[in-house]
């Protein structure tokens, strides 16, 4: 019960964790009611945590993930209701970036099972753990040290540890997850190796500088967006529904304030759970703009990867619906929307008519699809009028990126790279 909880206060006493493995943008599997991202601010160089549960897909296959997603991966108490540990990892760890770290607690047979499966304490566990053992009790006991061993050349096993300290063993067979302070439990971390540590047999040092994308960690202080109520208000509902981090969202809050006397309407490109969507229509209500909030997306996940894409390969994201997202909005009471279901602008461009543009939200992924909506966009917008592409600071976008390098240069707008990942243009003419 709330086992992630529970492993806070033990886990901020291991710089570790701190400083190393809770690092950057996560996804925290089998999150529940008990999320990760509940506990940022404890963990400072996190950027954000994506909640995954049973209503994101089957958390065995993680289908709607890219390779190399993410900066970290957690999971506690999950991998036990798998069908298939072996492909799980292989999974958790297939969407873990070069560098990053998987984190992964499972409960320990011994400690938790006690002699007895089917287990009394939880009937859905379809798995037993130990680190090893050459007997043991358990028709379905799974040794973690053979598990890890399937993850191959690129796994760095950094640590694998019976979770003991709060585990009383004078205690008659009870759960004793049950009570404050009970793990009983063995957690693992694994780092993921980058290329050049794997061919050379594991050894980290030069190699692991050159081939390790930079990461980004500005020493300003100055955050608004922490002491700004209604932002705070907006992001806390809409967080689960996003993939874009509390300080591009704060860009997106502001911009609509910013353009509120640019003519035209709000238009976003890459809804999908309608997060960024949705705050977009707060705003407008927010800055009392008159104008209508343009959504479009194909529901049906990314379209359009070519050669220029190096991670996307057709159909990420696809784990949404238009459902979803009028849900979404119909909470928020946000007004005056239309949502466009196709992929535009080729299917549904002509749908939202001959009008103006003051911001375009483009979160689309890949080259060919940020092309073709900045060149509808570009030519109705007026003076002062903005594009912001979500997808320009990050190594799983290359596309995006490349195509934005491109128009860089451009004499009719001003560019800016917004060191959160955000590409920006200004219309100047």
């Amino acid at each position: 019960m709330h086992e992630l909880s529970k492993s806070i206060q033990r886990r901020l006493r291991e710089p570790n964790f701190v400083t190393r493995y809770f690092v950057g943008d996560g996804i925290d599997i089998g999150s529940g009611p008990d999320p990760l991202n509940q506990y940022m601010e404890l963990f400072p160089l996190i950027a954000s945590v994506r909640p995954w549960d049973l209503r994101d897909g089957d958390a065995e296959l993680m289908d709607s993930c890219l390779d190399g997603q993410f900066d970290f991966v957690h999971s506690s108490h999950c991998l036990e209701h798998m069908r298939d540990p072996d492909v799980a990892l292989a999974n958790w760890f297939r969407i873990l970036k070069p560098g990053g770290y998987l984190i992964v607690v499972v409960p320990d047979e011994d400690m938790y099972e006690q002699g007895v499966f089917p287990s009394t304490f939880n009937t859905d566990h379809k798995w037993t753990f130990s680190i090893y053992k050459t007997s043991t009790w358990s028709s379905r006991s799974r040794n973690v040290l053979a598990l890890l061993s399937k993850l191959g050349p690129d796994a760095d096993i950094i640590k694998v540890e019976a979770l003991t300290g709060s585990y009383r063993y004078s205690l008659a067979r009870m759960d004793q997850t049950n009570t404050p302070i009970g793990e009983s439990a063995i957690e693992f971390v694994v780092r993921r190796r980058f290329p050049a540590e794997s061919e050379s047999g594991g050894l980290i040092g030069s190699a692991r500088e050159v081939h390790a994308p930079a990461r980004i960690t500005p020493s300003a202080t100055y955050a608004p967006w922490v002491s700004d109520a209604e932002f705070q208000s907006v992001y806390r509902t809409i967080r689960s529904h996003t993939l874009v981090d509390e300080y591009r969202c704060y860009e997106l809050w502001q911009l609509v304030h910013q353009v509120a006397s640019v003519p035209g309407d709000i238009l976003e490109v890459g809804v999908w759970r309608g997060g960024t969507g949705c705050l977009l229509g707060r705003a407008i209500a927010h800055n009392k703009i008159d104008c209508r909030l343009l959504l479009a997306d194909t529901f049906a996940g990314v379209v359009k990867a070519g050669s220029q894409d190096t991670t996307y390969r057709g159909g990420e994201h696809k784990d949404t619906s238009l459902e979803v997202v009028r849900a979404l909005l119909h909470t928020n009471n946000v007004k005056n929307y239309s949502i466009f279901r196709g992929i535009f602008p080729d299917a549904t461009g002509p749908s939202v008519g001959d009008c103006a543009i003051r911001l375009a939200h483009i979160d689309v992924d890949v080259y060919q699809s940020a092309k073709d909506v900045f060149e509808w966009v570009w030519p109705r917008m007026n003076p002062g009028a903005v594009v912001v592409f979500d997808d320009y600071g990050f190594h799983t976008c290359s596309g995006v990126t490349a195509f934005v390098n491109e128009q860089r240069n451009r004499e009719d707008g001003f560019f800016f790279h917004n060191l959160n990942g955000h590409a920006i243009f200004v219309k100047m003419q």
